[in-house]
């Protein structure tokens, strides 16, 4: 079983254009969250994807009464995908950072961790700007060191192939594949696999996916208005809530029983999504819509 689970997972990662970071919901950039305020903002050229930045010492650094806020842009040589590098990873309580694709849509916060490095959410741009803040009087001055650009990792059709011949399931049952989606787009991007006729009534299209022997079934909330950007909790299947989404959920895996399970996620404000890759807030919770407002 447990081997079955990881071929699985590696057949989808490769499918999917996958990605690596979790974005965290509840706080905005200072800069949007004061009505769009412009702010001084050091720039260096980036010309490779390996290269070493420390950003105290280069990024810009705005004083207000309560927040210190560094920004500095990323100027690359053309336009790309990819993930952010981040050693040295050494913020204090409340420190966030965000990182723009553009003056509206960003990833972050990334916040405090046991962990020193780390790897961004997806950037699609030419230009990157970091915008970190941390209180007047923190505990320490948090820094970090920009350690170049990682690459998406997307399969080339040799390898999809040799990824389908190793992975076809040849048994005579299909196992079932589930996929939960929360926040748009990522509930509509799975709504097709939903074997809810009043979900999904265009059919449904997940039995012998791709003719490889798993079906696939998925599981979502909906959102009204179903393309919103301030979504809440939602309402169905399932609930971005503590409580709720955990009561629910477990009865669906008990009764589909499925040998793998995706989970995905709003990777930007943009309406882009990301694959969730075992990440959870261990040391940082945010409040739920409704109480009870932790776990």
């Amino acid at each position: 079983m447990k081997t079955r689970l990881i071929n699985i997972f590696v057949l989808l990662s490769s499918i999917f254009n996958y990605n690596i970071a979790q974005v965290s919901p509840g706080y905005s950039p200072y800069t949007l969250e004061y009505g769009g305020i412009e702010l001084p903002t050091n720039s260096i050229n980036i010309s490779t994807d390996d290269f070493e930045i420390d950003f105290r010492e280069n990024a810009n650094l705005t004083v207000f009464s309560n927040q210190f806020i560094w920004r500095l842009e990323l100027i690359l040589p053309e336009f790309k995908t990819g993930h952010l590098a981040i050693s040295n990873w050494n913020i204090p309580e409340k420190g966030r950072l965000f990182i723009f694709n553009d003056s509206a849509s960003y990833t972050g916060p990334y916040l405090r961790t046991n962990q020193s490095e780390l790897i961004s959410g997806r950037f699609k741009s030419s230009n990157l700007i970091l915008e970190y803040s941390e209180p007047v009087f923190p505990e320490f001055q948090g820094n970090f060191t920009i350690t170049g650009i990682q690459p998406d990792f997307i399969a080339d059709s040799v390898i999809k192939e040799n990824l389908v011949s190793v992975f076809m399931n040849q048994s005579r049952e299909r196992p079932t594949i589930m996929l939960t989606g929360y926040w748009p787009p990522t509930n509509e991007m799975v709504r097709h696999f939903s074997q809810d006729a009043e979900l999904n009534p265009g059919g449904w299209q997940g039995e012998n996916w791709e003719g490889l022997g798993y079906d696939v079934v998925s599981f979502f909330p909906e959102f009204d208005p179903a393309d919103c950007n301030d979504c809440g909790q939602g309402f169905g299947d399932l609930e971005v809530d503590y409580q709720d989404f955990s009561q629910d959920f477990w009865p669906i895996v008990e009764e589909v029983q499925p040998v793998g399970i995706m989970t995905f996620s709003r990777g930007f404000n943009d309406m882009s999504w990301e694959i969730e890759n075992r990440l959870v807030n261990r040391t940082n919770w945010f409040d739920d819509y409704t109480a009870p407002l932790l776990p």
